[in-house]
């Protein structure tokens, strides 16, 4: 998951680091998730999901964070 922060993504990719946030998984699986979200965060999905994730317990400061970036 890290690795393709540093790679082309696509939506679907993106859409699975979304889902993989919200789920039960290990933090440090969620961690990558979400940075892979900010690594692409020029592309309307990864906004879409940023801005989702506003009010995510864990997540939400750094994505105000990476928004306002």
């Amino acid at each position: 998951m890290q690795t393709l922060a540093w790679m082309p993504c696509s939506e679907a990719k993106l859409r699975v680091a979304l889902k993989l946030i919200h789920s039960d998984a290990y933090i440090l699986v969620k961690e990558a998730a979400f940075a892979l979200l900010c690594s692409h965060k020029h592309l309307p999905f990864a906004q879409h999901a940023l801005k989702q994730l506003l009010q995510h317990e864990e997540f939400g400061v750094s994505a105000k964070r990476e928004l306002s970036r």
